[in-house]
């Protein structure tokens, strides 16, 4: 009897202590739940796709010939992305900037004065890898393509003109300088995020912090202009449910 009573005791301690362990667990699970990085309730539902705008104020640095011929400026950028189960994203983005020229540029017809303005456009299409994202922060690497265009304003300062019903039209694009050609980049986005109540799921506003490289070919083209441009930006955005 008092054999079998302690074989009893010992499978009741065993059953006490495995349950206590599942409990335990459960707690944590639970607990893992509600600490992830948008402290989804139960009765939330996760986004499958999420899209936003991000809106950007950065700084480009040029380098070799580019960085030779322009010096480097502020540019403004504006994108839009979306985005599918929190891992894989497709964006599109444009930026604007105006830099000067620091010397002479000797072209085949005419020259490029030192201290003229020369504006910068990119338009870009990129893909991205969600590799972290916590309730605070989100870390993405880009990978893309780009269109680079230099771009002068008219170099004569009358600009070249005609009449057309009787009205002056001013031919702004007659006298411009331009160069256009693509590249690939390589960059990397933090969004520390700004989470709202109103926001559902996992949606949320952010302060975003990019940093971009391009490798230009514009000497391909023009056998001028080699150099590839860095850029680092910082701006306001999100991401939010479809």
């Amino acid at each position: 009897m008092g054999k079998n009573f302690f074989i009893y005791a010992l499978a009741l301690n065993s059953i006490i202590s495995y349950s206590q362990g599942v409990n335990d667990y459960s707690l944590g699970l639970n607990f893992i739940k509600q600490d992830s990085f948008n402290s989804v309730s139960n009765d939330e539902t996760l986004f499958k796709w999420r899209h936003g705008p991000g809106l950007y104020l950065g700084y480009v640095v040029l380098a070799d010939d580019l960085g030779d011929n322009f010096k480097n400026f502020i540019d403004f950028g504006l994108s839009w992305t979306f985005e599918y189960k929190r891992v894989i994203a497709l964006g599109v983005r444009i930026d604007y900037g105006v830099s000067k020229t620091k010397q002479d540029i000797s072209l085949d017809t005419t020259t490029w004065n030192h201290k003229t303005r020369a504006y910068f456009y990119r338009g870009e299409l990129f893909l991205g890898i969600n590799i972290f994202e916590s309730r605070d922060f989100k870390i993405m690497p880009i990978a893309g393509i780009s269109s680079i265009s230099i771009m002068s304003k008219s170099l004569d300062p009358n600009f070249p003109y005609y009449i057309e019903d009787e009205k002056v039209i001013f031919d702004y694009e007659k006298e411009k300088i331009t160069f256009e050609k693509g590249a690939t980049l390589f960059g990397i986005t933090i969004d520390f995020k700004i989470r709202k109540q109103r926001f559902k799921a996992n949606e949320f506003a952010a302060i975003k912090l990019n940093y971009s490289y391009y490798m230009s070919n514009f000497e391909k083209k023009y056998g001028m202009f080699n150099g590839n441009i860095q850029s680092i930006t910082i701006g306001a955005g999100g991401l939010f449910g479809l």
